[in-house]
């Protein structure tokens, strides 16, 4: 009876341990005069400090053809209390340049439920896509614990 206790203490133990890494997970829209960007993404902080997981921003800007980048490795600068800043570096596709290197900073901050979070994304060298900072049109990003 005693190990049947404690292994199912452990298990309920482990399944904590894995629920309390830093997560930020979702999607949303923002608009910003001519700017119409969509994204969603899940990364998670890893107790190493490393962060894992993929982020994808469609943007639909007037006057331009459609981009989809697609990012996968991320360096952490600074993430706690809903607020999440990292770097990221992916690629891009456009129909005219096809695939090209992509690299990112990236600002989300978790302000609840409903469409008020906010986003800024802006890219480091001559190319990439870019966010304008502030609150999304919808969607919703959530950041736990």
């Amino acid at each position: 009876m005693f190990t049947k206790t404690a292994l199912a203490l452990a298990t309920v133990l482990s399944l904590t341990a894995v629920a309390e890494a830093d997560n930020l997970s979702g999607w949303g829209t923002r608009d910003w005069t001519t700017f119409h960007s969509s994204f969603m993404g899940d990364i998670t902080l890893q107790p190493n400090g490393t962060l894992e997981g993929h982020f994808t921003i469609i943007t639909n800007n007037d006057n331009e053809e459609q981009v989809v980048c697609r990012y996968l490795r991320f360096k952490p600068t600074r993430i706690g209390n809903g607020s999440w800043i990292f770097d990221g570096w992916g690629q891009c596709l456009s129909a005219s340049t096809g695939y090209y290197a992509v690299s990112n900073r990236f600002v989300i901050i978790d302000y609840g439920a409903g469409p008020n979070d906010y986003i800024d994304v802006n890219y480091y060298g001559a190319v990439g896509p870019s966010v304008p900072g502030g609150n999304l049109q919808s969607g919703d990003m959530i950041s736990v614990p």
